[in-house]
């Protein structure tokens, strides 16, 4: 029998409050129980008892369930949601998931999926979005690796409309997005940057009912950067308005792609997987694989990027093909672009145009790549006109074709073709021979 403590031992403890630990306890086949893990709890006081399957962490944090398991982070840079009252209201007006919504008394146990964030719900008011809280804030969407460790967004919405919008800053999704409107005509800068794991690859299953694939960003986009790939989508970078004698430009800082721009098969969507300024592109880098590159479909100007005004450098680990789609498999600057870089080939595709690499009013610099290949569209069928050609009207820097397989052309008038008609072609370098085809 254990002695028993000491009537002075006995009053010291009690008057230091002193608690004897319990002893640990092992379940009948003596393993020890595990103590519970501490939970984790919002800063806010709950609002409400229910409990929703989200949680508001602070003004700048909210956390979710995804539907694979990961525990999703959305962090602003500025504390929107820090309001005393209508914080619920306001929550539901810009998370809107599947299924349940966002609480401060929310927690991490229900799978959700953030269909939309709509930024414009932040005031009650439709026309005061120039005064929204969320001009120029920055947006970190993360994923822990309790399931595949992506955070798939359907829709960032920014704006109600060209001159109704949301300036943002820094907006990194390490996930699918599926699309993002942001801007207003009456800035210079719509959206400083825009870095996701991948854009359209989803579609639209992320989003609620009528969603779409298209973007659009009113004035200046920094940057755009897709870790892999970009399906379907169509995203734009719009002009905005003309203020001060000038019109703001809308222009396109430096696209990267590290995968491939393709549609879905017999996609007949028109400009399906295109990327479009109405201003200007900078520096383009397309591919980390062999197989990536730019891949036209069956719709007209699918699998495109376009500039209204000049284009950067171009380079492309992979190659460039057209199909059945008029300008598919395109790229093509107004005003000309820099030098073009692709590792593999040119390939024609039935449609006018497609598989081109063309300035319609200026020059191009060096182009270098594998082979142009006009003999046939990739489905093996008769090749478009002009398709797997090269033209700029201002002239051309040079040209170095880098295999045997050197210049074809195919059945579609001037397949296989490289020109500059007002202009010249500086060094042009053909390790093999140039075939003619049926075609004019």
């Amino acid at each position: 029998m254990a002695k028993r403590p000491g009537i002075f031992q006995r009053i010291l403890s009690r008057f230091k409050g002193r608690k004897e630990a319990a002893p640990r306890t092992e379940d009948k086949a003596g393993a020890r129980k595990e103590r519970p893990k501490k939970a984790t709890h919002s800063s806010f006081e709950p609002l409400e008892g229910r409990i929703a399957p989200a949680i508001l962490l602070n003004p700048f944090t909210v956390q979710f369930r995804d539907v694979d398991g990961d525990l999703v982070t959305v962090k602003f840079s500025k504390p929107l949601f820090g309001a005393s009252t209508g914080l619920d209201a306001q929550l539901d007006r810009v998370f809107k998931f599947d299924t349940g919504n966002v609480r401060a008394s929310g927690n991490t146990d229900t799978a959700q999926t953030l269909q939309t964030l709509d930024l414009t719900g932040l005031t009650t008011s439709v026309f005061a979005q120039a005064s929204s809280p969320a001009n120029g804030v920055s947006i970190t969407i993360t994923a822990d690796s309790a399931g595949d460790g992506l955070a798939n967004v359907g829709y960032v919405k920014a704006t109600l409309g060209a001159t109704n919008g949301i300036t943002l800053g820094k907006v990194l999704i390490k996930g699918d997005l599926g699309r993002i409107d942001a801007g207003t005509a009456l800035k210079p800068v719509g959206l400083q940057s825009l870095t996701v794991n991948s854009l359209g690859v989803l579609g639209t299953t992320t989003q609620a009912s009528g969603g779409t694939l298209s973007s659009t960003v009113y004035g200046v986009l920094g940057s755009l950067a897709v870790n892999t790939d970009f399906k379907d989508a169509i995203f734009r970078v719009e002009n905005g308005n003309f203020i001060a004698g000038k019109t703001l430009p809308g222009n396109l800082g430096s696209l990267k792609i590290g995968g491939k721009i393709f549609t879905t098969q017999n996609l007949a969507l028109a400009d399906a997987a295109s990327i479009a300024a109405d201003g200007n592109i900078g520096n383009i880098e397309i591919g980390r694989l062999q197989s990536d590159g730019i891949f036209g479909g069956t719709g007209q100007g699918s699998g495109r990027i376009h500039a209204a005004g000049k284009m950067g450098d171009v380079s492309i680990l992979g190659e460039v093909r057209g199909s059945a789609g008029k300008d598919s498999g395109q790229i093509s600057a107004d005003r000309g672009m820099g030098d073009v870089t692709l590792l593999y080939s040119l390939y024609a595709g039935a449609g006018e145009n497609s598989g081109r690499i063309v300035s319609s009013a200026g020059a191009i610099g060096k182009i270098s790549l594998q082979a142009i290949r006009g003999e046939a569209s990739v489905d093996g069928g008769a090749s478009g006109k002009n398709s797997a050609s090269i033209s700029a009207p201002n002239g051309i820097g040079g040209l170095k074709i880098t295999h045997g397989e050197a210049i074809r052309g195919g059945l579609g008038e001037g397949s296989g073709s490289v020109s500059a008609v007002n202009g010249s072609i500086g060094s042009i370098i053909i390790p093999g021979s140039i075939q003619g085809g049926v075609g004019a």
